[in-house]
């Protein structure tokens, strides 16, 4: 009897596949990964303050987007991205600091496709433009400095992982914030010095 190989190689890729997908992965994760410790909503600009984190922050846009609320919802991911920037830096750990596109990526990710796409357009629209983006600017700088301890992200990295105390809580030690505030608002929003 002749093995037909034509027909056994393609099941034989597709059991493996199946068995593949079928087997159990393990999602390992630390108290405080991405962590919200804010609740809010849709805010106004002058309901936000410095004491949210990008996690609180990103975690409101899908409600801007809902309400149809684009323009608020700008602002607030402008705030949240300037916000996850400076943590970058300060943050020691460098794997930590993609928590904020893994807190980018499920905000969009928990919106309708239809208003995901037009909360985009709006995004390039508002950003692009020099003035709106000038006024913007002016509104984070004034709002300030993050005011709370970026544990969402501190715990993002693989350093959360290993036994021990990290160095300095985590943070860069001797860590500038003034300049770091304005690499934030020039890096992310291309802000002139303020």
């Amino acid at each position: 009897m002749k093995t037909n190989y034509k027909f056994i190689a393609p099941c034989l890729a597709f059991l493996l596949a199946s068995s593949l997908a079928n087997a159990a992965s393990t999602n390992y994760t630390t108290s405080g990964n991405l962590e919200s410790t804010s609740t809010i909503g849709c805010e106004t600009k002058n309901k936000l303050n410095s004491k949210l984190t990008p996690a609180d922050l990103y975690s409101a846009l899908p409600i801007c987007v809902k309400k149809t609320e684009y323009e608020r919802g700008v602002f607030i991911f402008a705030l949240a991205g300037v916000y996850a920037y400076f943590d970058g830096l300060r943050v020691a750990d460098k794997s930590a600091r993609q928590a904020a596109k893994v807190l980018t990526m499920l905000s969009f990710d928990s919106m309708d496709k239809e208003g995901q796409e037009l909360f985009k357009k709006q995004i390039n629209t508002t950003l692009s433009n020099d003035s709106n983006r000038a006024g913007i600017c002016k509104e984070i700088n004034s709002i300030g400095i993050p005011q709370y301890y970026p544990r969402y992200m501190v715990q993002h990295g693989m350093k959360a992982f290993q036994a021990g105390e990290q160095d300095n809580q985590g943070l860069v030690a001797d860590f500038d914030s003034k300049l770091a505030w304005q690499q934030a608002l020039s890096g992310y929003l291309n802000c002139p010095v303020m």
